[in-house]
């Protein structure tokens, strides 16, 4: 029984452009297994906004629900790549407790419009999934990868947490 290496190298003697073609074959395989697996969805878990920032959420994707507002000072940072722009997640509109947010900051759904070129007056402009503007006082659902930061040893400290989001959808409000 010949062995893999053997059996290429004799057929690749024989025809040196088949052996290319098995190489490419395989590399394209290799990329269609990548591809396959990096295009998967991810298993979106829905959160009460109280117990969405605790050490079992850290780096899962979670859906959880409040108002978008904007911090006095917008932070905008292309770190990871893509250009993301820091908001607040309010349980309600005039909630002290926040989950950090960054949104991609673009034109398109679920993008927030260059700050600085923003001329609409709005504190922030935001597309939601469905391409509609959001505000501060729409109630939004939003999905993201959540990041936990650990406790610091000060007991009256919260967690801090924040979110890189992906789907901001506008909640109708109940009649």
């Amino acid at each position: 029984m010949m062995t893999c290496p053997t059996f290429l190298t004799k057929r690749a003697a024989k025809n040196p452009g088949e052996f290319m073609k098995n190489k490419t074959r395989l590399f394209l395989c290799i990329v269609g297994m990548f591809l396959l697996a990096t295009s998967c969805q991810q298993e979106i878990t829905p959160e009460n906004f109280d117990t969405a920032c605790r050490l079992q959420n850290d780096k899962k994707h979670i859906s959880v629900s409040g108002h978008l507002q904007r911090d006095t000072m917008m932070w905008c940072s292309n770190s990871s790549g893509s250009m993301r722009c820091d908001l607040k997640l309010h349980k309600t509109a005039d909630d002290p407790k926040i989950i950090k947010v960054e949104v991609l900051m673009g034109t398109g759904k679920n993008h927030l419009v260059n700050p600085k070129k923003d001329k609409s007056g709005n504190p922030f402009t935001l597309k939601d999934q469905s391409g509609s503007l959001v505000t501060s006082s729409n109630l939004v659902a939003v999905v993201g990868k959540l990041r936990y930061l650990a406790d610091s040893s000060d007991p009256n400290d919260s967690p801090t947490c924040w979110m890189e989001i992906d789907i901001v959808e506008k909640i109708a409000p109940q009649p």
